[in-house]
């Protein structure tokens, strides 16, 4: 945690004075996160302890959304970092005698260099890649012939991002964009649950 909070401080720094220097940048995107989620996993683990009469459904997509800064040092070459919300995942279950549900969460901060390939003077094709630094955390609510329970595990980590896009600039300062990014194995596979995240979303970009 540490670590990850002088990692934050350093990015804020570094993209205050990146806000002062021409060809910098921000931006504030938004859509949809989708989680690859292993239901079967999940399944598997409630039939381990006895459960029976098992129906389970799960909900793999969220919004969410990111602000950023960048200093584009020429026409093919960026280094952005910011923070994203990857929204939240869940599982819901119900068998005889009670019922589950896990609501898993992501969020943090992240590092990319970016590549541009121009294709005009307004439009030009992206690709992106970097680290993610995760926090990540499920909770746990069950019901049973027992009683109820309630629990909460979070994980931190660094993950491999890596992105496509592309970018349309309306003039000198304003620019919208389009995005995908893949956030890999985020979370931790025996605490949190282990999973790939994609982020589609579109946004604005103001120039310096």
């Amino acid at each position: 945690m540490i670590k990850k909070t002088l990692v934050a401080i350093g990015l804020a720094i570094g993209l205050t004075s990146m806000a002062q220097a021409q060809d910098a940048y921000m931006g504030l995107s938004a859509g949809v996160a989708s989680v690859d989620i292993d239901k079967s996993s999940f399944d598997d683990a409630l039939r381990s302890v006895g459960v029976t009469g098992l129906s389970s459904d799960v909900d793999e997509e969220d919004v969410a959304f990111k602000v950023y800064g960048g200093y584009r040092f020429n026409q093919h070459f960026a280094i952005e970092g910011g923070y994203v919300n990857l929204g939240s995942s869940q599982y819901d279950a119900t068998f005889t005698g009670g019922s589950l549900e896990a609501d898993w969460k992501s969020h943090g901060i992240f590092v990319e260099a970016v590549g541009f390939l121009p294709l005009n003077d307004a439009f030009s094709l992206l690709g992106k890649g970097g680290v993610y630094f995760s926090e990540n955390e499920v909770d746990v609510s069950a019901s049973g012939p027992g009683g109820n329970a309630v629990s909460s595990v979070d994980d931190n980590e660094v993950n491999l991002v890596l992105g496509l896009g592309a970018e349309y600039a309306f003039n000198d300062s304003f620019a919208m964009r389009a995005e995908w990014e893949r956030f890999f194995d985020v979370g931790d596979e025996d605490r949190t649950g282990e999973g790939d995240v994609d982020l589609v979303t579109v946004g604005v970009m103001v120039k310096f």
